[in-house]
């Protein structure tokens, strides 16, 4: 039983890393503390699950932040930034993961063509927003990725 809820745990955060329902690291990090509680913390202990919860809770902030970071590269105005803020939710909202894609190019576009009157000026805060959003899912696969790694290994091969 313990193996089923771990394994939907740890392939839900995989799914949560693209799809930004829910935060993938609390699924990783839920997966960590249910085996470490099972395994009497002798495979886990208490340092590896304050390492994991750091990088669980870091995993929650790149993706956003470095779309924001983005956009600020290529100097996007604060219009822009509220722009791919609402472009983001409700791109979710209406289109799901696409959406989200969609959102942040239309949002920070807007926002940014409302503030300077600029297409050019625009178009480029747009596509600095939205490499800085796959910058952010790049570095959350790593490090959820690795989280995961980790477990995997530690449990299916070194068992100790």
């Amino acid at each position: 039983m313990i193996v089923a809820l771990i394994s939907v745990l740890l392939f839900a955060a995989l799914i949560f890393i693209f799809i930004p329902i829910l935060p993938p690291g609390l699924f990783v990090f839920s997966a960590y503390l249910i085996y470490a509680h099972h395994t009497d913390y002798n495979v886990f202990n208490s340092l590896v699950l304050i390492v994991v919860a750091f990088l669980s809770i870091l995993s929650l902030f790149v993706d956003n932040v470095l779309s924001f970071l983005g956009a600020k590269v290529f100097k996007a105005s604060r219009l822009s930034m509220i722009g791919m803020m609402i472009g983001m939710v409700l791109g979710f909202i209406f289109g799901g993961p696409m959406g989200i894609l969609i959102g942040i190019l239309i949002g920070s576009f807007v926002g940014e063509f409302v503030n300077s009157a600029l297409i050019n000026k625009s178009i480029i805060v747009a596509v600095g927003a939205l490499f800085g959003y796959f910058a952010g899912v790049l570095l959350k696969f790593f490090i959820i990725g690795g989280l995961i790694f980790y477990f995997l290994l530690k449990v299916l091969i070194l068992k100790s």
